[in-house]
């Protein structure tokens, strides 16, 4: 049978700096997926749980391993560990967290500069062997992607990169993205993981992927402090940085030292890009062309697939705080360009841009996709850019209601 580990590294670009001999860089590979075939073998993740058999599928949709098994638990958040703490799998996400519009541009460059017996599988001992390649030959940028969980912020970025491009040939076309959502998708465990319990009908496991750091099995937050760590080792390189923030606490000091991996100033600016929906579809009060799906029924809709459960409890956090970065010029900044991105979500339905800054970028615009607006609609119609979702006592069983209609949908 395979390990889901075999050809881990398979797409996976190495330079091996030290040699002219190409062979050596798979050398390497094999080297660090050796480590993980050695230290998480089959018998340690396979396991077995009983089949949902409710036909409730809106009550028992989530499994907790902590109210039924404590020791399975424990054991996945241990190999679970041990993968994303590998050398094998952060240089795989590190190469994976890309975002370009290049055709063929599918990957991060990387140089290993040492030789391979020094190589022990572990990051946390072989990060100091491993280089970025330059990322841009001769510019660097932050685009930073606000706006609440589910409203569509890896998705418009691109469509943003490609105008501004158009506008300035010499605008970054390659970024590092730093987005959990790819740090998930690098992770063979965490695929392997929540295949078992969706294929038993349930929506996945609760402890996964979760808000809660204290019980979540998977840490994206600890891989994201590593690659931050490394991208400021590498600071030299012309990085740029797409970074999806919610930003449902306060955000500025994460901002800062994006901005100085970056090296951001009030000549190289960076960005600032709202990207919302409404949090209930039917609260978005735009005219039927621009309506939204709304951040709720996008985030239920989305939760199974990525095996993360969706809440829309942060969405006010959320925007008053993007809000906030758009409207003002924070002192501990520089100076940047801002845009906000109404994302419809859906196909039939044309999004907003509304540009912020001075310079006119409507002649780029796929007219059939989007509504180019200027500044002066902003200070006008700021009450429906920013609707703010209503406040009642059944807010909870409005969220419930939502989420049953489109597990239902769902599932027929």
């Amino acid at each position: 049978m395979t390990n889901i580990f075999d050809n881990y590294l398979k797409d996976i670009h190495i330079n091996c700096v030290k040699s002219t001999d190409k062979s050596n860089c798979n050398t390497i590979k094999k080297k660090l997926e050796t480590y993980l075939l050695d230290n998480l073998k089959e018998k340690d993740y396979k396991f077995d749980i009983s089949s949902n058999i409710s036909e409730d599928i809106f009550q028992t949709k989530w499994y907790k391993l902590q109210d039924t098994n404590l020791k399975l638990y424990n054991i996945l958040k241990n190999i679970v560990n041990i993968e994303i703490n590998s050398t094998a799998y952060m240089i795989k996400t590190i190469s994976t967290s890309i975002l370009s519009i290049i055709p063929d541009k599918t990957f991060i460059k990387i140089n290993f500069n040492d030789d391979i017996t020094n190589l022990s599988g572990i990051w946390d001992n072989d990060k100091i062997y491993f280089t970025l390649d330059k990322i841009n030959d001769n510019s660097s940028k932050l685009i930073l992607g606000l706006g609440p969980s589910a409203s569509g912020k890896t998705f418009n970025a691109k469509n943003i990169i490609e105008l501004l491009s158009k506008n300035d040939l010499s605008f970054p076309k390659t970024f590092i993205t730093i987005d959990g959502g790819e740090y998930r998708k690098s992770s063979s465990l965490y695929s392997f993981i929540k295949k078992q319990f969706t294929d038993k009908k349930y929506a996945g496991l609760y402890e996964l992927m979760s808000d809660d750091k204290k019980i979540a099995i998977f840490g994206a937050g600890s891989i994201k402090d590593k690659i931050l760590e490394f991208l400021n080792q590498n600071i030299n390189q012309n990085i740029s940085l797409y970074v999806p923030e919610t930003c449902s606490s306060n955000c500025i000091d994460k901002i800062e030292n994006f901005i100085k991996i970056t090296k951001s100033s009030n000549t190289n600016k960076w960005i600032a890009l709202l990207i919302y929906q409404h949090k209930y579809g039917d609260e978005c009060n735009f005219s039927e062309e621009y309506k939204c799906v709304g951040c709720t029924k996008s985030g239920i809709i989305r939760e199974i697939d990525e095996g993360k459960k969706y809440s829309n409890k942060s969405w006010e956090k959320s925007m008053n705080n993007g809000i906030d970065i758009i409207d003002n010029i924070h002192e501990k900044l520089s100076e940047y360009d801002k845009f906000i991105i109404h994302n419809s979500g859906q196909k039939d339905k044309k999004s907003l841009l509304i540009n912020l800054n001075d310079t006119d970028l409507s002649k780029f615009i796929d007219i059939s996709k989007i509504k180019y607006l200027d500044k002066g609609f902003y200070e006008k119609n700021k009450d429906k850019i920013y609707t703010k979702s209503i406040k009642q006592s059944g807010g909870e069983q409005k969220y419930l209601k939502y989420k049953k209609k489109y597990l239902e949908l769902k599932n027929k």
